[in-house]
């Protein structure tokens, strides 16, 4: 019985060697905490979050949504606000990977339409790219 427990033990961890380095880890990730007040979502508004050019849109459904976005040590990372219909009824709390409050706004203070409301380079240490594919595995 002892032997079946080391051997599972064994397996477990050459599973989390190899695939250690392709899951996300949650200090790698802006994490932007959003609410409606209205409870009906963001009618059309959202934030477009820019990681070194590559853009992933977010947006609150419901009364609120939390979403997390990756990230790599020394990014430039921006944050652009499209309006919606009631911009008014949007706010939203935007963590950096480290867990500190980056930004924030309020309902009734949501940035005006197309603006690009913050950004930073971002202090993710241990996130690193992916390393570059090159012929021949060289």
């Amino acid at each position: 019985m002892k032997n079946i427990y080391s051997i599972s033990s064994f397996l477990f961890a050459i599973a989390a060697t190899l695939f250690a380095p392709f899951t996300s880890l949650s200090q790698c990730d802006y994490t932007i905490s959003m609410t409606d007040s209205w409870g009906d979502g963001w009618n059309g508004a959202a934030i477009s979050v820019s990681v070194n050019g590559a853009v992933t849109n977010v947006s609150c459904s419901g009364s609120s949504t939390t979403s997390t976005v990756p990230t790599e040590d020394g990014a430039i990372v921006e944050f652009t606000w499209t309006g919606g219909s009631f911009d008014s009824e949007c706010a939203a709390q935007i963590f950096a990977p480290d867990g500190s409050g980056a930004y924030q706004f309020v309902a009734s203070e949501a940035p005006s339409n197309g603006s690009l409301f913050y950004q930073e380079t971002a202090n993710a240490p241990g996130c690193d790219p992916p390393p570059l594919c090159t012929q021949g595995g060289v």
